[in-house]
């Protein structure tokens, strides 16, 4: 931490807040620089994950997927949710080891074999166990349950996320989260009498609502903060995730050392006191808060009133002096209370403990017990044997207080409660942290308002919400009236330490490699997770709105639990509860809607989406404000994954449930005026047209001869410089002397090949490729490369471009040669052609294929003894040739041959066929080249698709594209104050047209380079769709400016609008938009994915109605002239057929991608 901090201050000079040192410590690259609160993605490299036995079952299944033998993080699972109360501790859980035997079976197994802690049933709550075993100053802690921020009572940096976070981080991968705001809280003053830590965070939670903290931390400081235990700030931490945070912290103090201490960490108490400097803000900070937190509370410990909260809601807050006033006003409030809980993750300290113990005497010595129901909850085995051994349990139990097992239990809906009617309004109170309606009981008609727990047990003794301990009198067994007194100050930690109890620790083996794990098929406990199919790249159409959910839409709403916890591990057989307890606004009934393809009523949502995948149809769902709030549960997103979801489009999300959406591969969509939600009714049919406004190349390929080194993992390097060409699926062909082997899967290059899969690609020869479907889907089948069988032997192929006559040649293959195809891809017909082709020699069987083929190819391919590499007539596909050492390597793009260390010799040429084996290269040029045809290289790969760190036609394309944006400014000048890209692609351009006008170029949009991955989920560019669009401004340096930004081209039209109005809401004085592309009107058929005339945008617009259609205040466009002279082509040399529809070979205008698919049928 020391060692990061101080390149982090080598590179920004600057006071750091507590929040700051944590994070900045946590870099994946520690110099990382341009960080900007709420608009920045970092990489973090966390060091623990916590998982719970709900949503840690989906973990362990995703994990499983990754391939890895163990985790890259120390990780536990804790089962602490599936506990039910019912009777008293120790039954209930007996009774749940059996009934989930199987969950945790497959757990224990699962944790054995992949070198994961266990803390089986019993051992207790998952955040309280970690607080007392895992949680540290400076720490940073991922855990799969929303109130993993328990851990900043103790200085610890602890989330809460979606499981697919947490895999990607037990996976060794950083973990990627947008740089929070910060919110100070000043504490001054001391609590005293019944005020307690639990009412910071209840006044808080009135101050900030349930969404004030959203992608925040809030972190504590002042001279009041010492004041409070560590358990007391553990309990402020932990709800700090009502209120939407991403987490909360304290600064370090002796009041952590001591609990450190007393929970045998005494090693990492000296370790912390030695560098306090670390563990707390800079002086600065402090001393001028406003200048360092993006919002200031102030709260005064002394003034402080005990407050209790709700119900249905946890930013309900109110003193407790003023709750019997509300009831009079409010007839939808209960008085009577039928039950009191207190404890839980929050609540079950042992300085907590001791207070409730306080008031249960004073009761006791007075002849009273509760007069309701009331239960305690200890948070781990550690609290319920040292309460029991020092009496507090005791003092409880004399009231008539039932201790249940320690486990969430009612906090989380685990309560089969008995005594109470369905539907019948009453009122609970607890010392819990969430309240929503029907979470603790099931019934929406419960009312939870939440307090202290020493005010909790004070109001089960009083019987009435109205009473109020700190003015009210009781009534004592012998008829006299009595006031209780403030609890007195209890110990935060026991005079004797803790007792630890019975041990549920179970530690994995060193090498759990060998252990077993099955899962049977006919469980209806746990599945096994499949892979989501891969997007087919088409437009959502017409997609019905399965519901339109109105107010608040938690993840209890959107996934219940309760009942339905028991399928957590089943996704099918859970997600039959999907919106169930979601308020349709279309008919006000919660968990029924419209079906409007069968016209039925009344109809579960999740019968609805079922029917709807049967039949093809993909659904969206409307959200109000703050969707998914609550619980951190990813089933809220994988359930609408798996019954057909494409999008939800809402007012605002909670934080972790956006991730969640956006890892499961669903659109997280936001109104662009919220108020529009209210203008969406029954039936509407959302679209969502053109999610990419860029036009999308295909496929990167090289080829690699390497005698000295395995050609293998140099073709996994060359295709990491590759990936920005496709992003589907990569894929690895090698000789190894036996034949060819091939590794290709779904996925990015680094996802696809572990270590492990090298050792079977052994060889000298080898080619890879990394794929963007323009013909056929996105399938693990078409993952390139292809290996086809034939007269002329075997071949291994994989393709860049498009054969627009595929289907052709693919129903002559079928009836002269009796070829059978396994993919939907061009890729396949090419190798059949090869392998059935008439000739000697491979170039002679390649030569025989260009004459038949239409379109545009540059191939790499693998035999025995060779590799081969070819490139269209046209050239319209790049393809290059580099020497290493004694041997050689083809590639899409020099950028490629830079990143292996190999020297570029030359550019393959149009129409030449290399031949790459042990007695060195030869080529040829097919005849056909020299018949009259030019060459037609594509000039959008100059604009947008190739690296600026490539070059093409001797030049860098980076200075290429900075002519283009000199040219631009000449074509249209305008009078503006800064000049701006749109990252990435434009940044050149956009320098020079800054060079050529004089105007200042400056940095003014921050591109979200998120990028969500998951193990489930193995293609990346549909979660990309709802994020690559976003683009975040630089208010400072954009307020009050005329800005020109430069954009490549404009596609469709979809994100261009967007950008526009972000920098109007910036401030923007005046947006001028000038683009390095002509006017696209025309489809591409070559390889790149704008095969339709609808789609594009200036195919349909004039010039001035898509400056209206986009919001700018001018628009300019480089003319066809003017990119020609830029990359000299005046005389031929491009195929600039989406500008002018001059192709340079005959092509069918309604091409469809997805011709071979269609074939089938």
């Amino acid at each position: 931490m020391d060692k990061n901090l101080n390149v982090v201050r080598s590179v920004q000079n600057r006071p750091l807040t507590l929040a700051d040192k944590i994070l900045l410590s946590h870099l994946d690259d520690p110099a990382t620089t341009g960080m900007v609160r709420g608009q920045t993605y970092v990489q973090l490299r966390p060091d623990r994950v916590i998982l719970q036995d709900v949503l840690g079952q989906t973990a362990m299944l995703q994990f499983m997927q990754t391939r890895r033998t163990t985790t890259a993080v120390p990780t536990s699972v804790h089962c602490d949710h599936l506990i039910q109360a019912r009777v008293e501790g120790s039954l209930d859980l007996t009774e749940s080891l059996a009934e989930n035997d199987e969950v945790y079976n497959f757990l224990r197994t699962a944790s054995a074999k992949y070198g994961v802690g266990f803390w089986s049933p019993g051992a207790g709550i998952i955040h309280q166990v970690a607080f007392e075993n895992y949680a540290y100053p400076g720490e940073m802690m991922l855990g799969t349950d929303s109130h993993t921020p328990m851990g900043g009572g103790l200085g610890s940096i602890s989330v809460g996320v979606g499981g697919a976070d947490a895999v990607e981080v037990m996976a060794g991968l950083p973990w990627e989260v947008l740089y929070p705001r910060f919110i100070g809280v000043r504490l001054t003053g001391k609590m005293s009498g019944w005020t307690a830590p639990k009412d910071v965070i209840l006044y808080l939670a009135g101050e900030l609502s349930v969404s004030g903290g959203t992608n925040a931390i809030i972190e504590y400081f002042g001279p009041g903060a010492a004041s409070i235990s560590a358990t007391g700030k553990a309990t402020i931490t932990n709800m700090g995730a009502e209120l939407g945070a991403t987490t909360s912290v304290f600064p370090y103090d002796e009041r952590m050392a001591r609990y450190l201490r007393s929970t045998r960490r005494g090693d990492l108490a000296e370790l912390a006191d030695k560098y306090r400097h670390l563990l707390t803000a800079d002086s600065e900070c402090e001393a001028n808060p406003d200048q360092y937190y993006d919002r200031i509370v102030e709260i005064n410990l002394s003034e402080l009133e005990p407050h209790l909260v709700g119900p249905h809601s946890p930013d309900r807050a109110r003193p407790i002096s003023q709750m019997a006033a509300e009831l009079k006003e409010d007839a939808g409030l209960v008085d009577s209370i039928s039950a009191a809980l207190i404890g839980s993750c929050t609540n079950s300290s042992y300085e907590d403990m001791s207070r409730s113990a306080d008031v249960a005497e004073q009761a006791k010595a007075r002849g009273l017990k509760s007069a309701v129901p009331f239960m305690v909850t200890p948070g781990s085995e550690q609290v319920r044997a040292t309460i029991e051994r020092d009496g507090q349990m005791r003092s409880l139990t004399d009231i008539d207080a039932t201790v249940l097992a320690n486990a969430c239990g009612p906090c989380i809906g685990q309560w089969r409660r008995a005594g109470e009617s369905v539907g019948n309004p009453n009122t609970i109170v607890t010392s819990y942290n969430r309240n929503f309606p029907a979470r603790n009981d099931g019934q929406p008609s419960t009312m939870n308002l939440i307090g202290s727990p020493e005010i909790v047990t004070a109001l089960a003794i009083g019987g009435r919400l109205s009473f109020n301990p700190l003015t009210d009198t009781l009534t004592a067994a012998d008829g006299s009236e009595f006031r209780l007194d403030p609890p007195a100050e209890a110990p935060e930690v026991p005079p004797a330490d803790f007792e630890e109890g019975r041990s549920f620790y179970q530690a994995p083996p060193d090498d759990g490699s060998a252990i077993e794990l099955t899962v049977s098929p006919d469980s209806e406990r746990i599945q096994l997770l499949e892979p989501w199919p891969a997007w087919d790249g088409n437009d959502f159409t017409d997609m019905p709105a399965l519901l339109k959910a109105k107010g608040k839409t938690t993840t209890d709403s959107i996934s219940p639990a309760g009942v339905w916890l028991r399928f957590r591990g089943h996704l099918d057989r859970f997600s039959d509860n999907m919106f169930m307890g979601a308020i349709n606004a279309y008919t006000d009934e919660a968990g029924k809607g419209l079906n409007v393809v069968t016209g039925e009523t009344g109809q579960g949502f999740s019968r609805i989406a079922r029917n709807y995948k049967a039949q093809g149809v993909k659904w969206v769902a409307i959200g109000d404000f703050n969707y998914g709030e609550g619980s951190s549960r990813e089933h809220a997103a994988l359930s609408p994954r798996l019954l057909g979801g494409a999008a939800v489009i809402a007012r605002s999300f909670a934080r972790i449930h956006e991730s969640n959406l956006k890892k499961q591969g669903l659109l997280a969509l936001t109104f662009t005026d919220p108020d529009d939600y209210e203008l969406n009714s029954e039936p509407d049919f959302p679209k969502v047209y053109g999610a990419f406004d860029s036009p999308r190349e295909e496929c990167g390929v090289i080829a690699v001869y390497s005698p000295d080194e395995s050609a293998s993992r140099l073709t996994f390097f060359g295709l990491f410089a590759l990936q920005h060409r496709g992003q589907e699926s990569a894929g690895i062909a090698s000789n190894t002397g036996d034949g060819i082997a091939v590794h290709a899967e779904m996925g990015l290059v680094s996802q696809v090949f572990r270590e492990a899969d090298f050792a079977p690609l052994s060889g000298e020869l080898a080619i890879g490729h990394t794929r963007y479907s323009t013909t056929g889907s996105s399938e693990l089948c078409n993952a390139q490369p292809l290996v086809v069988d034939g007269p002329a032997g075997t071949l291994a192929l994989a393709n860049n471009g498009n054969i627009i006559n595929a289907l052709q040649l693919k129903e002559q293959l079928e009836d002269e040669r009796g070829c059978s195809f396994v993919s939907t891809t061009d890729t396949e017909v090419i190798a059949n052609m090869a392998v059935n082709a008439a000739g000697t020699s491979w170039e002679e069987r390649i030569f025989q294929c260009m004459r038949r083929l239409e379109g545009a190819f540059s191939l790499v391919g693998l035999t025995s003894d060779s590799v081969i590499a070819a490139r269209d007539p046209l050239g319209i596909r790049p393809l290059c040739l580099g020497k290493r050492g004694d041997g050689w390597i083809v590639a899409s793009e020099s950028c490629a041959l830079d990143n292996l260390g190999a020297e570029f010799v030359r550019e393959i040429e149009p129409g030449e066929v290399v031949v790459i084996d042990a007695d060195g290269l030869r080529s040829a040029i097919w005849p056909g080249v020299r018949e009259g045809k030019s060459r037609a290289l594509c000039v959008f790969e100059l604009i947008y698709f190739s690296r600026p760190d490539s070059s093409l036609d001797g030049h860098l394309v980076h200075s290429r594209r900075q002519e283009m944006g000199a040219e631009l400014a000449r074509e249209h000048p305008v009078d503006a104050d800064l000049v701006i890209g749109i990252p990435d692609s434009s940044t050149a351009a956009a320098v020079g047209y800054a060079l050529e006008s004089g105007i200042p170029f400056t940095e003014g949009l921050i591109k979200n380079r998120y990028v969500g991955r998951t193990f489930i989920e193995p293609e990346q560019r549909l979660r990309d769709l709802g994020v690559r669009q976003k683009f975040n401004t630089l208010g400072e340096v954009i307020k009050g400016r005329r800005i020109v930004v430069v954009d490549d081209s404009i596609v469709r039209g979809t994100t261009t609008p967007h950008v526009v109005n972000l920098l109007r809401k910036a401030g923007a004085a005046e947006v001028h938009m000038r683009v390095c592309a002509p006017p696209i009107r025309h489809p591409c058929f070559m390889g790149v994915d704008m095969a339709s005339r609808r789609e594009l945008l200036a195919a349909n617009n004039t010039v001035p109605e898509i400056q209206q259609i986009i919001g700018a205040d001018s628009l300019g466009y480089l003319s066809v002239k003017g990119l020609m002279k830029v990359v000299g082509g005046q005389e031929g040399g491009f195929c600039d057929a989406c500008f002018t529809g001059n192709y340079p070979v005959p092509v069918q205008l309604d091409l469809d991608k997805l011709t071979l698919e269609k074939s089938r049928h």
